[in-house]
């Protein structure tokens, strides 16, 4: 069921692509690998607009299947085009050429062959059930929510993930709908599919040549943190994918000057803010340069203002609901020039990770994000630092309109290292960039080294390839044997460590047991994609109290009679308590247990005094589940 989701899920979003593309006149401006991933991108973002559209009113299987129905209409032409293609196509001699063409480039095939092994392997890996932290907290538990509620809202219990872009987001409601979360994390995969052929299509551009735009894509695509969010419904890589489409749509601007050209630089820059506001630094990256071309021909300023109309466009739904639930178009981002009185939510993300923000600190940055990513940052990493030891090499490869990709990575990196949560997963976006820069200084090593230099070049990159692989494959060893069921859920999901824990065997024992109209009380940090969602009340706040932090307000006062009182009147059965977490931080990422402590929480002091009086119904390694009719006595008492 989720191969089928997935390849109906790429056949209409690329056809509908195509066709947009075509009535764009912009198709023949890109070869076909650029073609197809460009193609790919804006059929992801028809079907945001649409499910952005429809969604509020009504999320289940009759309004997504009209919703696709309307995509595969749009994509019949492009349909119609690629089988006349093939009909006219002799098959047996197409097969004989490309047999005769892998003989004659065997470096090339064989590293084709590598990168689509990898990318098979990540499209399966994501058929493992969820285990990441970020989409156990949001990118799929809201769709989840959403989904169990029947339509998209404010999920206010969360806090503000549900107000973040989410063109990713609603691909993943669209897979909850139609097929199930494995095929949600797979769709990140086919994102991952589009990003390598944008960045063959970007090396190419450029001036490199077959076998170093090969490796361009090799780079791009193993990055450790890269490959761990390609399985998964997290969003920077599926963001890195549309500032490659993006800067393939600026440099063929650039040179063609078309309306339809900056109609899709409009749609790709939407596309990407779309996915995470960090796309909007993407934008003021290529902004001057856009700006510049205006100023030098002043006839192209009408076409600049119709691309910024047409993304401002795309954008502007979303804006608006932002705008009517908080005030804030942009919520969260700069809060406090929208609500003054409000909190700014981003005050404290500049000392975060406890790095500091010093020149020399910037200087080091990627390769403290290779080799200490735990000490200084998030925990993600980059891995070995082939990037940093070939790309400073491609100031002597003569590439061709480089200014682009060096401006998009200087503005994105001094944005993200002087205002934004310094997360090395942050940097992804512009990761492929860098892998474009690293395969062209490679590859003029290699051109201008003698046969000794070679070998010691190969003995270098060998052995960063060696330690790279061994990142690649862990995930791979961990994530292949519960996707091709070799392993059970259970099995994995409890074996498994992940960021705080996933808790999924309470929340699987809640959820055979909950009744229709029964809910949960969860003190989880953070509540868990697998346990219900619509149903959860979520500490702090209980129902009614839920927007307290959108003002910074604090929560009333709240004792134990109440709360038993509360937990009666909304018909709670069960109360979940996180009781241990392991955490991993350090130059040496050292695992250690941290037990939980109620007291800081509003409702957990309440309950801490009488837990310990109580059986719990259920415990696993990290939580607890309680019968709350025993907890709403034990608190009267």
């Amino acid at each position: 069921m989720t191969t089928l989701f997935l390849s109906l899920f790429a056949l209409v979003t690329i056809g509908a692509g195509t066709s947009l593309l075509a009535g764009l006149g912009a198709a023949r401006h890109f070869a076909t690998d650029a073609r197809l991933a460009v193609a790919f991108g804006l059929g992801c973002l028809l079907l945001y607009v649409a499910v952005a559209t429809v969604g509020p009113f009504r999320l289940d299987v009759a309004s997504v299947g009209a919703i696709a129905a309307a995509m595969a209409a749009m994509a019949v032409p492009a349909w119609i085009g690629w089988f006349r293609h093939l009909c006219r196509l002799d098959l047996r001699a197409s097969v004989q050429d490309g047999l005769a063409w892998c003989r004659a480039n065997p470096a090339v095939a064989g590293l084709m062959a590598v990168i689509s092994l990898s990318l098979l392997s990540l499209v399966v890996q994501g058929m493992a059930p969820p285990n990441d932290y970020d989409s156990l907290m949001y990118h799929i538990a809201i769709p989840r929510r959403d989904l169990e509620q029947g339509y998209i809202g404010p999920n206010w219990e969360q806090s503000l993930f549900s107000f973040f872009p989410a063109l990713a987001e609603h691909m993943y409601r669209v897979a909850l709908v139609l097929s199930g979360e494995a095929a949600a994390q797979s769709i990140t995969a086919l994102f991952g599919i589009a990003l390598a052929l944008g960045t063959h299509a970007l090396a190419r551009q450029l001036g490199l040549g077959p076998v170093t735009s090969a490796l361009a894509v090799l780079m791009a695509i193993s990055v450790r943190a890269t490959v761990w969010e390609l399985a998964t419904c997290e969003v920077e890589a599926v963001l890195g994918c549309y500032v490659v489409l993006l800067l393939l749509a600026y440099l063929r601007w650039r040179e063609e000057k078309s309306l339809g050209l900056m109609l899709l630089l409009g749609l790709l820059a939407a596309a990407g803010v779309a996915t995470k506001y960090h796309g909007l630094t993407v934008a003021l990256g290529l902004a001057p340069l856009v700006l510049w071309e205006s100023v030098r021909r002043p006839r192209l300023l009408a076409q600049v203002l119709a691309g910024a109309a047409v993304a401002l466009g795309v954008l502007a739904p979303h804006l608006i609901r932002d705008f009517i639930y908080t005030g804030n178009p942009i919520f969260p981002v700069m809060n406090h020039l929208f609500d003054p009185d409000g909190p700014d939510f981003y005050r404290y993300f500049g000392s975060e990770f406890g790095r500091p923000r010093g020149v020399l600190n910037l200087l080091r940055v990627y390769w403290d994000a290779s080799v200490l990513p735990t000490y200084y940052f998030d925990g993600a990493m980059l891995g070995t630092p082939y990037l940093l030891a070939f790309a400073p090499m491609a100031v002597l490869a003569r590439l061709r309109s480089t200014l682009p990709l060096v401006l998009v990575i200087v503005v994105y990196t001094l944005v993200w290292y002087t205002t934004m949560s310094q997360q090395v997963r942050f940097l992804l976006p512009i990761t492929p960039l860098f892998a474009v820069f690293a395969a062209a200084g490679a590859g003029w090593l290699w051109d201008n080294s003698r046969w000794m230099a070679r070998i010691a070049v190969v003995i270098g990159a060998g052995a960063l390839a060696l330690a790279q692989a061994g990142f690649v494959g862990i995930y791979s060893a961990l994530r292949l044997p519960p996707a091709l069921g070799l392993v059970d859920r259970a099995s994995y999901l409890a074996g498994t460590p992940t960021m705080d824990g996933n808790f999924y065997l309470s929340c699987h024992w809640i959820e055979q047991r909950l009744g229709a109209d029964e809910r949960i009380l969860s003190l989880l940090i953070p509540h868990s994609y697998y346990c219900p969602q619509s149903r959860a009340i979520i500490s702090p706040a209980l129902p009614g109290e839920e927007a307290y932090w959108l003002r910074g307000e604090e929560l009333p006062p709240l004792d134990a009679r109440q709360l038993a009182q509360a937990l009666r009147e909304h018909a709670v059965r069960y109360v979940i308590v996180e009781r241990s977490r392991e955490l991993r931080s350090g130059p040496a990422s050292a695992p250690r247990i941290v037990i939980r402590d109620l007291s800081t929480d509003r409702i957990g002091r309440l309950l801490s005094p009488v837990l310990a009086q109580l059986d719990p119904k259920y415990v696993d390694s990290q939580s607890a589940v309680y019968d709350a009719a025993e907890l709403a006595e034990a608190l009267d008492r």
